[in-house]
């Protein structure tokens, strides 16, 4: 994965959604005081580099969460992105995390859902629509 700056994330993110894309995670977990956004925070964008988490969907009703975790790196700006298990997983079930997409449109709002990636989670607390 390439770790850039939030304003070339931004950047990136507009072009990713325009194509319904879900690459980039904001690791903007800690601030720092007295630091510039570009300074202070980071993006991964996994779009053409990343590991085997590139592969794992979204649900709203997940088997995974997110946790930061600091190895050999005590930037806490830069943490490793960490995925553990929050219920039993049976073998061979697919592995999943909320993306956590930060807002939901609601039903009758169709233009918005036109702009929005729709959830094909099928869980029963399913949201409907990802937005960037």
């Amino acid at each position: 994965a390439v770790v850039s700056t939030q304003s070339t994330g931004e950047q990136r993110g507009k072009e990713y959604d325009a194509q319904g894309l879900t690459y980039l995670f904001d690791l903007d977990y800690q601030t720092s005081e007295g630091l510039e956004v570009d300074e202070g925070m980071f993006t991964i964008d996994a779009a053409f580099y990343g590991n085997t988490s590139h592969f794992i969907n979204h649900s709203c009703d997940p088997n995974l969460a997110v946790f930061s975790c600091w190895i050999s790196n005590l930037d806490i700006r830069l943490p490793h992105i960490c995925l553990f298990a929050v219920k039993s997983i049976a073998a061979g079930e697919e592995l999943t995390f909320n993306y956590q997409i930060d807002r939901i449109v609601e039903e009758d709002n169709r233009a918005a859902q036109r702009l929005s990636v729709e959830c094909r989670c099928g869980t029963k607390k399913c949201v409907r629509y990802l937005h960037g």
